[in-house]
Order: C-alpha cells, then structure tokens, then sequence
C-alpha cells in the first residue's frame, strides 16, 4: 500500500523535556538547550531533573529531529530528510521510523 507523505524542511536538533500531568496524564514537552540536556547525564545528573508544577517529568532526549511546523515535529504522513541523506517519516498509526531518501518516490512510500 503507497502511503502519500508531506515533506518538511529540516531545521536542526532539538533537545526537550517530558512531562506526564499528575490528574489528567497529559504528556507534553518543552524545548530546552544541548548543555542542560547534557548535564543529565553527567554523574549525579538527576539533580538536574527539571520541574514543572502539577506534572512529572518523565524523560528527555535529545538530538531529535527539528522540522519547519509550530511544534517542531513531524505530523501524520510527513517526512524529513536530514543533510547527511537519513529520512524520517511518520506514517499515521506507525509511528516514525527512519530510512533512505531512495524509500520515497513522488512523496510515497510504500508501506
């Protein structure tokens, strides 16, 4: 089945931070820099687990893909091309997954 995919332009890396809503469950995020992801990972780092009143957080990651959309992240049937040629692609209902620029042909993928 061929899959018709939005291309996003690539903006960069992003390196945020996830909270759970402690009544409702509500995951969201928020952007933060390399060197404050970074030192959550240093020795000790957990003391530098950020809070957010009436939420928990949950994780960070970083070096995710930035792309040109009020969120920054690829919405259903979107698709990224990094410089160094990889391709992210979020088909709705899989998830995004990583490929080659040779996987999408007249913005599809076959799936």
């Amino acid at each position: 089945m061929k899959i018709k995919l939005t291309k996003r332009n690539y903006t960069g890396e992003g390196y945020w931070h996830y909270f759970k809503h402690l009544e409702t469950g509500e995951v969201i995020r928020e952007e933060t820099i390399k060197s404050e992801y970074e030192k959550l990972g240093e020795k000790g780092g957990a003391k530098y687990n950020p809070i957010k009143d009436g939420y928990k957080h949950t994780h960070s990651a970083g070096g995710e893909v930035n792309v040109d959309t009020p969120d920054k992240k690829l919405g259903d049937n979107e698709y990224v091309e990094r410089p160094d040629g990889l391709v992210f692609v979020n088909v709705k209902g899989r998830g995004i997954g990583r490929g080659k620029r040779e996987d999408i042909i007249n913005n599809e993928i076959e799936i």
